[in-house]
């Protein structure tokens, strides 16, 4: 055993001493908590599933494999794309429990020969419309409070997202 596993492993039990919570290594963060699956979808990569792990870590799950695990008060399916058949785009809702931006979003890209996760972005408006315009996907975000309309494109081929420029 080397010296940084060693330490690693001092580090681990001392924390599941400390926390009363076994950690094993390897195994993911949310491993020791118990799980529940709070929502299920039909993707073209097959059922994604959205898995709450303690009390704000949630999983998401495709066809039972660990794609990522977020924090937040609350994760959700906002909605997808296309409508009506499974899912090759999943607009995912992360709460961060704040008071003047509450909602933050993620695209779950599955067309994609990996699935991709897109870094969050968005508005303060809690329900954006979502739109496949060519290769790009347009997210709109209605006017919230004093916060002006705003617009973001997920560029597919790039796995890019960035905000379009108001006007």
């Amino acid at each position: 055993m080397t010296a940084r596993a060693r330490r690693t492993a001092g580090i681990l039990s001392s924390l599941a001493i400390l926390t009363g919570i076994p950690v094993i290594p390897g195994t993911p963060a949310c491993a020791a908590w118990d799980l529940e699956t709070l929502a299920q979808i039909t993707t073209a990569k097959g059922e994604l599933a959205i898995v709450q792990a303690g009390l704000d870590g949630y999983q998401l799950v495709l066809d039972g494999r660990v794609l990522r695990e977020l924090e937040g008060y609350g994760v959700r399916v906002a909605t997808s794309l296309p409508a009506g058949r499974p899912a090759e785009y999943v607009l995912i809702v992360v709460d961060t429990g704040g008071g003047s931006c509450p909602e933050r979003f993620r695209i779950l890209d599955l067309r994609a020969a990996k699935p991709y996760l897109s870094p969050e972005f968005g508005g303060c408006s809690e329900y954006p419309s979502i739109a496949s315009k060519g290769a790009e996907i347009e997210i709109d975000f209605p006017a919230f409070e004093q916060e002006a309309p705003a617009t973001w494109l997920y560029d597919e081929p790039r796995q890019t997202l960035q905000r379009r420029a108001a006007g």
